[in-house]
């Protein structure tokens, strides 16, 4: 790849544009930005001699590789903009929730499109992605978006797109679902009297090290969860409370209702 453009330079989109730096994936001055706000972001990677713009029209070369990262309401206003930028081996990544391949194909008039759905941990290099191209993207053309995703931290290829939208219920939303454990560990640390740099460190580095442990043992979750919850134990109290309150439950309604709510937004048009 000699070019990539994001277009988006918000959470996400500012995220892969210092993983694509980081890795050296392409010249700085070959990184294109378009972002109608112009924020931190934008001002750093400016900085930083990358092409940064505030309308996709104002972009004066045609990249090999564009990042679609804006909101999916937003998307109508750009696709025609868009639409003028591109070549015929012009490679689409798409990040917005809900939008199908088939609408991104139809609206700018290309085939070479990948869906993809990383997380906000990608700004540290330890996001996971999850991505479906469709039939028509070669396997060259695959493995230039893996060269990105594998700066982002990890990834996984799905053959069927109605995972795409599982995929934003589960790795897109589910660091806010850890935080929210965070946040939990944390009050209750507080409430048994600890200060809160104590509950904080508690919390981080016990969620840090449950990832890292299930990361490299053999062993599944339910396995490792009942390495902890000695017979008549305190792990023991906690579980039981949350299996007679059915926590388990309530937390996959709650996937349930992003996954809902990931194939609404494709429906939205402005």
């Amino acid at each position: 790849m000699n070019s990539i453009a994001i277009i988006g330079c918000g959470n996400i989109g500012s995220a892969i544009a210092f993983a694509i730096l980081n890795k050296k994936i392409v010249e700085n001055h070959n990184l294109i930005i378009a972002e109608s706000f112009p924020n931190q972001a934008t001002k750093d990677l400016s900085g930083m001699n990358c092409a940064v713009y505030t309308k996709i029209s104002e972009i004066k070369t045609v990249p090999d590789l564009i990042i679609i990262a804006v909101k999916p309401q937003n998307a109508p206003r750009m696709y025609m903009d868009l639409s003028q930028k591109m070549g015929p081996e012009t490679l689409v990544l798409s990040i917005m929730a809900g939008v199908s391949t088939q609408e991104l194909s139809e609206v700018l008039a290309t085939k070479n499109i990948i869906r993809c759905m990383p997380n906000t941990p990608c700004s540290i290099f330890l996001g996971m992605t999850v991505f479906y191209a469709t039939e028509s993207v070669s396997e060259i053309k695959i493995q230039e978006a893996e060269t990105v995703f594998a700066a982002l931290g990890k990834s996984t290829q799905v053959r069927d797109e109605n995972l795409m939208n599982a995929a934003t219920a589960i790795n897109g939303s589910g660091p806010a679902y850890i935080f929210y454990l965070a946040e939990a560990l944390m009050e209750g640390a507080m409430e048994m009297g600890f200060a809160h740099d104590q509950s904080k460190l508690l919390a981080t580095q016990t969620i840090l090290g449950a990832a890292g442990l299930l990361d490299k043992s053999s062993y599944t979750p339910q396995e490792l969860r009942k390495q902890v919850s000695s017979p008549g134990g305190t792990t023991e109290a906690a579980m039981r409370l949350y299996t007679k309150q059915n926590l388990k439950k309530k937390m996959i309604d709650g996937y349930q209702a992003a996954y809902k709510r990931s194939i609404e937004l494709g429906c939205v048009k402005n």
